[in-house]
């Protein structure tokens, strides 16, 4: 299931607006430990990258969305699963 939440997120980055790869991320981030969503953002940001010069934006916000994702997983008492 991992592994598919993986996949769809780099799918919905290349085909949909933004906010809906972050809210994947967000729901990887908060079930599963999210740092293959770093990769899957950095593979993202550098098809991005070789069009247009600018700031990696997939990367930046997953990153915090990681960090927030740790922070809130204790207040809701939500099991990590392996």
């Amino acid at each position: 299931m991992y592994y598919l939440l993986l996949i769809a997120a780099y799918l919905t980055a290349l085909l949909l607006p933004a906010p809906v790869f972050f809210a994947i991320v967000f729901v990887v981030a908060l079930r599963f430990r999210g740092y293959a969503c770093l990769l899957v953002a950095a593979l993202v940001d550098i098809e991005f990258l070789m069009v247009t010069n600018g700031v990696p934006l997939y990367t930046v916000l997953t990153i915090l969305l990681l960090v927030g994702a740790e922070l809130i997983r204790p207040r809701l008492r939500l099991e990590v699963a392996v």
